[in-house]
Protein backbone atom coordinates (compact mmCIF):
# COMPACT_ATOMS: atom_id res chain seq x y z
CA UNK A 1 0.00 0.00 0.00
CA UNK A 2 1.70 3.12 1.28
CA UNK A 3 5.23 1.75 0.79
CA UNK A 4 4.58 1.16 -2.91
CA UNK A 5 3.15 4.66 -3.37
CA UNK A 6 6.08 6.30 -1.57
CA UNK A 7 8.59 4.17 -3.44
CA UNK A 8 6.94 5.00 -6.77
CA UNK A 9 7.11 8.75 -6.13
CA UNK A 10 10.71 8.51 -4.99
CA UNK A 11 11.66 6.49 -8.10
CA UNK A 12 10.04 9.16 -10.30
CA UNK A 13 11.93 11.86 -8.43
CA UNK A 14 15.16 9.90 -8.81
CA UNK A 15 14.65 9.62 -12.57
CA UNK A 16 14.09 13.37 -12.82
CA UNK A 17 17.14 14.16 -10.68
CA UNK A 18 19.30 11.83 -12.79
CA UNK A 19 18.04 13.31 -16.09
CA UNK A 20 18.74 16.83 -14.85
CA UNK A 21 22.10 15.71 -13.42
CA UNK A 22 21.04 17.06 -10.02
CA UNK A 23 23.24 14.83 -7.92
CA UNK A 24 22.48 16.51 -4.59
CA UNK A 25 18.80 15.76 -5.15
CA UNK A 26 19.73 12.25 -6.24
CA UNK A 27 21.67 11.67 -3.00
CA UNK A 28 18.72 12.98 -0.94
CA UNK A 29 16.32 10.62 -2.70
CA UNK A 30 18.66 7.65 -2.23
CA UNK A 31 18.86 8.49 1.47
CA UNK A 32 15.07 8.65 1.83
CA UNK A 33 14.76 5.39 -0.13
CA UNK A 34 17.22 3.87 2.31
CA UNK A 35 15.15 5.00 5.28
CA UNK A 36 11.97 3.71 3.64
CA UNK A 37 13.55 0.34 2.87
CA UNK A 38 15.04 0.05 6.35
CA UNK A 39 11.66 0.81 7.92
CA UNK A 40 9.99 -1.90 5.85
CA UNK A 41 12.64 -4.55 6.53
CA UNK A 42 14.30 -4.40 3.11
CA UNK A 43 17.72 -4.05 4.73
CA UNK A 44 19.96 -5.01 1.80
CA UNK A 45 18.14 -2.56 -0.47
CA UNK A 46 18.42 0.05 2.29
CA UNK A 47 22.16 -0.54 2.42
CA UNK A 48 22.51 -0.18 -1.36
CA UNK A 49 20.60 3.10 -1.40
CA UNK A 50 22.47 4.40 1.63
CA UNK A 51 25.83 3.64 -0.01
CA UNK A 52 24.74 5.44 -3.20
CA UNK A 53 23.57 8.46 -1.18
CA UNK A 54 26.78 8.63 0.80
CA UNK A 55 29.01 8.19 -2.25
CA UNK A 56 27.41 11.23 -3.89
CA UNK A 57 27.18 13.28 -0.70
CA UNK A 58 30.84 13.08 0.35
CA UNK A 59 31.79 14.92 -2.85
CA UNK A 60 29.77 17.99 -1.85
CA UNK A 61 31.57 19.04 1.32
CA UNK A 62 28.39 19.30 3.40
CA UNK A 63 29.69 17.68 6.54
CA UNK A 64 26.45 17.78 8.48
CA UNK A 65 24.53 16.04 5.72
CA UNK A 66 27.34 13.52 5.37
CA UNK A 67 27.18 12.82 9.10
CA UNK A 68 23.41 12.34 8.98
CA UNK A 69 23.74 9.99 5.99
CA UNK A 70 26.43 8.03 7.85
CA UNK A 71 24.15 7.63 10.86
CA UNK A 72 21.44 6.28 8.57
CA UNK A 73 23.98 3.98 6.91
CA UNK A 74 25.11 2.72 10.32
CA UNK A 75 21.50 1.92 11.18
CA UNK A 76 21.16 -0.11 7.96
CA UNK A 77 24.40 -1.96 8.65
CA UNK A 78 23.33 -2.84 12.17
CA UNK A 79 20.11 -4.37 10.82
CA UNK A 80 22.28 -6.56 8.59
CA UNK A 81 24.40 -7.56 11.64
CA UNK A 82 27.46 -5.80 10.19
CA UNK A 83 28.08 -4.30 13.60
CA UNK A 84 31.78 -3.45 13.31
CA UNK A 85 31.16 -1.41 10.18
CA UNK A 86 28.02 0.09 11.73
CA UNK A 87 29.96 1.24 14.78
CA UNK A 88 32.73 2.65 12.58
CA UNK A 89 30.30 4.63 10.40
CA UNK A 90 28.38 5.94 13.39
CA UNK A 91 31.53 7.02 15.19
CA UNK A 92 32.62 8.94 12.07
CA UNK A 93 29.21 10.63 12.09
CA UNK A 94 29.53 11.44 15.79
CA UNK A 95 33.00 12.90 15.27
CA UNK A 96 31.72 15.18 12.49
CA UNK A 97 28.68 16.27 14.51
CA UNK A 98 30.80 16.99 17.58
CA UNK A 99 33.22 19.05 15.49
CA UNK A 100 30.30 21.01 14.03
CA UNK A 101 28.70 21.29 17.49
CA UNK A 102 25.54 19.80 16.01
CA UNK A 103 24.30 18.70 19.39
CA UNK A 104 20.66 18.06 18.52
CA UNK A 105 21.42 15.44 15.88
CA UNK A 106 24.02 13.81 18.12
CA UNK A 107 21.14 12.30 20.08
CA UNK A 108 20.14 10.18 17.09
CA UNK A 109 23.70 8.96 16.55
CA UNK A 110 24.13 8.10 20.22
CA UNK A 111 20.79 6.28 20.15
CA UNK A 112 21.82 4.21 17.10
CA UNK A 113 25.09 3.37 18.83
CA UNK A 114 23.23 2.36 21.99
CA UNK A 115 21.07 -0.02 19.97
CA UNK A 116 24.10 -1.54 18.22
CA UNK A 117 25.86 -2.21 21.52
CA UNK A 118 22.63 -3.58 22.97
CA UNK A 119 22.39 -6.05 20.08
CA UNK A 120 25.96 -7.10 20.87
CA UNK A 121 24.99 -7.58 24.55
CA UNK A 122 27.54 -4.92 25.52
CA UNK A 123 25.17 -3.43 28.05
CA UNK A 124 27.71 -1.08 29.61
CA UNK A 125 28.39 0.70 26.29
CA UNK A 126 24.71 0.54 25.33
CA UNK A 127 23.69 2.22 28.57
CA UNK A 128 26.42 4.86 28.28
CA UNK A 129 25.25 5.96 24.83
CA UNK A 130 21.56 5.63 25.68
CA UNK A 131 21.99 7.97 28.65
CA UNK A 132 23.86 10.50 26.48
CA UNK A 133 21.07 10.26 23.94
CA UNK A 134 18.30 10.78 26.51
CA UNK A 135 20.05 13.88 27.84
CA UNK A 136 20.07 15.43 24.38
CA UNK A 137 16.49 14.42 23.64
CA UNK A 138 15.33 16.00 26.90
CA UNK A 139 17.22 19.19 26.20
CA UNK A 140 15.62 19.54 22.77
CA UNK A 141 12.21 18.17 23.85
CA UNK A 142 12.35 15.24 21.43
CA UNK A 143 10.00 13.19 23.57
CA UNK A 144 9.30 10.37 21.12
CA UNK A 145 13.00 9.54 20.92
CA UNK A 146 13.44 10.09 24.64
CA UNK A 147 10.72 7.56 25.40
CA UNK A 148 12.30 4.95 23.15
CA UNK A 149 15.71 5.32 24.78
CA UNK A 150 14.28 5.30 28.30
CA UNK A 151 12.65 1.97 27.44
CA UNK A 152 15.98 0.71 26.09
CA UNK A 153 17.76 1.72 29.30
CA UNK A 154 15.08 -0.08 31.31
CA UNK A 155 15.64 -3.18 29.20
CA UNK A 156 19.41 -2.94 29.71
CA UNK A 157 18.91 -2.66 33.47
CA UNK A 158 16.61 -5.67 33.40
CA UNK A 159 19.25 -7.67 31.49
CA UNK A 160 21.73 -6.73 34.21
CA UNK A 161 19.33 -7.64 37.03
CA UNK A 162 18.88 -4.10 38.34
CA UNK A 163 15.08 -4.29 38.63
CA UNK A 164 14.61 -1.37 40.99
CA UNK A 165 16.38 1.06 38.69
CA UNK A 166 14.66 -0.54 35.70
CA UNK A 167 11.25 0.29 37.19
CA UNK A 168 12.28 3.92 37.56
CA UNK A 169 13.19 4.19 33.86
CA UNK A 170 10.03 2.37 32.80
CA UNK A 171 7.96 4.77 34.86
CA UNK A 172 9.70 7.70 33.18
CA UNK A 173 9.09 6.20 29.72
CA UNK A 174 5.42 5.58 30.49
CA UNK A 175 4.77 9.21 31.35
CA UNK A 176 5.87 10.15 27.86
Amino acid sequence: GEYEVANSFLQKGLTIAQKKKYDIGESEIYNVLSILNNTTGKYEKARENSEKALKIQVNHNNQLKEAKFRTNYANCLSQLKLTDLAIEQNKIAISIKEKLEENKSLGISYGVLANIYYALSDFSEAQKYAIKSVGIFRKYEMINFEGRLLALIADILMQCGNYKKMKSYLDSAETI
